[in-house]
């Protein structure tokens, strides 16, 4: 299903980037005119149960090619599309990870924001 440009996607986004990543990812999609989301990743998550609970929130989950394995293992577990983002293009995801994500997408907006409109679905 893809949801309409005026759609407000609820992503979350992996913590193995490390902050600094988080940034650079946020301010590359909120620069996107034509795309609305809401990081569900904000604040740091105290307890698995509360990582759980967001990501179980999320239209799709974006990871970053190092991944957390917690992470991977969580949204497969709850049924969320993975689109991994890796920084290094496409081809520098690992082979576990692009075995398992919908789609490995390199460090480019538009390309993340088509993908996630392939992949999310409402949580």
């Amino acid at each position: 299903m893809t949801y309409p440009r005026r759609f407000i996607y609820k992503l979350f986004i992996g913590t193995a980037g490390g902050p600094a990543d988080h940034q650079r990812l946020v301010r590359l999609l909120d620069a996107q005119p034509d795309f609305r989301w809401e990081d569900l990743a904000l604040a740091p998550c105290n307890s698995p149960a509360e990582l759980r609970r967001r990501m179980r929130e999320a239209d799709a989950v974006l990871l970053l090619a190092a991944n957390e394995p917690a992470e991977l293992e969580l949204a497969q577990e709850l049924g969320r599309p993975i689109i991994a983002v890796s920084p290094r293009g496409e081809r520098a995801a690992s082979p576990s990870l692009r075995r398992v994500a919908d789609e490995v997408v390199g460090w480019n907006a538009r390309l993340m924001i088509d993908s996630i409109r392939q992949y999310a679905v409402p949580a």
